[in-house]
C-alpha cells in the first residue's frame, strides 16, 4: 500500500508528463510563448518533487549525482565508439565501476520514511496555541530531543542540546558543523542549537525533510513512530 507521500510523488510525477506534453506540443507548434509558460511550470514542480524525493530518501541528491555521472560516462563511450582510445577506454570502465559501487553502497544504506501524522499533528497544535511546546525524541533512554515552541513573534524554534555529552552519540565526525549547515545556530547560554522557521506554516513537510535528514545523517536512523511528550499551556494544565 503506497504512503500518502507516495501517492503525492505519483501525483505530481503524472502531472509532470502532462506539462511536459503541453511543451513538446507548443514547440511542434511554434507556441513558444506558452512553451516558456509551461517551461516555468515544469520547473517549479521539479523543485517540489526534489522536495518529496529528499524527504522520502535523505540520499536522493547523492544517488541522483551519481546516475547522472554514469550517464556521462556511458554516453562518452557510446559516442567515442570505435576512435574511443583503450586506455582512456580502460579508465572510463574504472571510473563507472567506483560510481557503481558508489551506489550500491548508498543503497544499502537502510532509510525508512515514517509517513505517521504525529509530527504533524502536533505542530498544527502547537500554531494553533492548543500546546506551548513539544519534544520529538531520538533517544529516549539518552534523552536527547528535538524541543519544539514558537517565539515571541509566533515563529517556529526548533532546539536541540549541544552539549559534550549529547555529541557523544552522533555519528556525524563534526556534528555541530553539520548542524550550522542547516541552519542551526549555537546558543552559548543554554549550549543549545536553535533553528529558527519564520515562514509562514502551511504544512510539516519541509520540517520533516530537515529532521530527517539530521536524524539520518547524525543517528543513523529514521524517524519511525516517533515518541512526541506534548507539553500545554499552563492555563491547560490547570483544568481537571
Amino acid at each position: 500500500m503506497k504512503s500518502d507521500l507516495d501517492e503525492l510523488i505519483a501525483e505530481l510525477e503524472f502531472e509532470k508528463q502532462l506539462i511536459q506534453k503541453s511543451i513538446d506540443d507548443c514547440v511542434k507548434d511554434e507556441d513558444y510563448l506558452n512553451a516558456h509558460h509551461n517551461y516555468q511550470a515544469r520547473n517549479k514542480l521539479n523543485r517540489e518533487l526534489e522536495t518529496l524525493y529528499k524527504l522520502r530518501d535523505p540520499l536522493y541528491f547523492e544517488k541522483e549525482h551519481i546516475l547522472r555521472i554514469l550517464d556521462m560516462y556511458k554516453y562518452s563511450s557510446l559516442r567515442m565508439g570505435r576512435f574511443d582510445d583503450r586506455f582512456l577506454s580502460e579508465n572510463r570502465q574504472k571510473s563507472i565501476r567506483d560510481e557503481e559501487e558508489k551506489l550500491n553502497r548508498l543503497n544499502q544504506q537502510k532509510y525508512t520514511y515514517y509517513d505517521g501524522q504525529e509530527i504533524d499533528n502536533a505542530l498544527f497544535d502547537l500554531y494553533k496555541g492548543k500546546l506551548a511546546g513539544f519534544k520529538l525524541y531520538i533517544n529516549q533512554q539518552e534523552n536527547i530531543y528535538f524541543e519544539f515552541s514558537l517565539n515571541n513573534h509566533q515563529n517556529l524554534l526548533i532546539s536541540i542540546d549541544a552539549s559534550v555529552e549529547a555529541q557523544q552519540y552522533m555519528a556525524a565526525k563534526s556534528p555541530l558543523l553539520f548542524f550550522k549547515t542547516k541552519g542551526f545556530k549555537i546558543n552559548e547560554v543554554n549550549n543549545k542549537l536553535n533553528y529558527l522557521y519564520d515562514k509562514p506554516f502551511k504544512d510539516a513537510t519541509t520540517i520533516k525533510e530537515l529532521l530527517a535528514q539530521i536524524i539520518f545523517k547524525l543517528y543513523n536512523a529514521s524517524i519511525q513512530a516517533p515518541f512526541i511528550e506534548l507539553i500545554y499551556p499552563d492555563h491547560l494544565n490547570s483544568i481537571g
